[in-house]
This record gives C-alpha cells, structure tokens and sequence, in this order.
C-alpha cells in the first residue's frame, strides 16, 4: 500500500470521525466511492475509535452480580481491626 494512499485514508478518517453519524455515513458514500475495500477500511477505523472513546461508560460487570453494599453497618467510630473508622 503506497504512503499516498495512506494519506488519503487518514485524511478521510479524520475528516468523516468530526461528522455526526447521518452525515458521516453520506460523506464516506461519497469520497470512498465504489472502493468497497476504502470504505471498509474507513468504517472499521471509526468503529475502533467508538468502542475506545466509550469503553469506560459501560462496566464490564453486570450490576446485578455485585453485593449489596446497602446493608453495610460500619460507620464513623466502628472499629476494623486495628483501625478505627473516622
């Protein structure tokens, strides 16, 4: 794949990733044109960008399987161990 080449796939991720959706979607129509392969390209970049910016918005545990922390009965003044809760 040719350095050119390249440049212009960076150019179009970075033009395309500050588009809202509707518009990034006609716009990669439009530059990638019948380059079925760019357009790929393209759409899996922006796809690995969104699961990377949103990775920490969703918790990689179901809440429901945590413990019940709502029932805890140390407040200030109890004593754990050696330490006393403040």
């Amino acid at each position: 794949m040719s350095t050119e080449h390249n440049k212009d796939e960076e150019a179009i991720y970075y033009e395309a990733i500050g588009k809202g959706p509707d518009e990034r979607e006609a716009y990669l129509k439009v530059v990638c044109g019948p380059d079925a392969a760019l357009l790929a390209r393209i759409r899996k970049l922006l796809k690995a960008q969104e699961v990377r910016d949103n990775f920490l918005e969703s918790a990689p545990w179901a809440p429901e399987i945590l413990p019940d922390t709502s029932a805890v009965m140390e407040e200030p003044g109890a004593v754990i161990g050696r330490y006393k809760l403040l």
